[in-house]
């Protein structure tokens, strides 16, 4: 029975790891359209076609999703942190 409470509590501190790897797995969703966005404004360049405030206006958009990403990630983190031991090799893992 211990042994299943104990499963059942690790279990339960894995959410909000999962959480984190979802909020990573959107970030790299962002970078990759922040590149196909800059690449199509490089291509316009090089052709010497004029580009549309549009693209640049999803790519500001793009970099504040990023940030706010990024800021949704290092709450989650410093909340992990807060779960563990200092020094403790679950610390480690964070």
């Amino acid at each position: 029975m211990k042994q299943q409470q104990y499963d059942y509590n690790e279990a339960i501190k894995q959410i909000p790891i999962q959480e984190l790897i979802n909020q990573v797995g959107g970030y790299t969703d962002l970078q990759r359209d922040a590149t196909e966005i800059e690449t199509e404004l490089n291509n316009a360049d090089a052709k010497h076609i004029k580009t549309s405030a549009q693209l640049y206006d999803k790519l500001i958009k793009n970099g504040d999703k990023q940030v706010s990403n990024l800021e949704d990630q290092r709450k989650e983190w410093q909340k992990l942190q807060t779960e563990v031991a200092r020094g403790s090799s679950k610390w480690q893992e964070y």
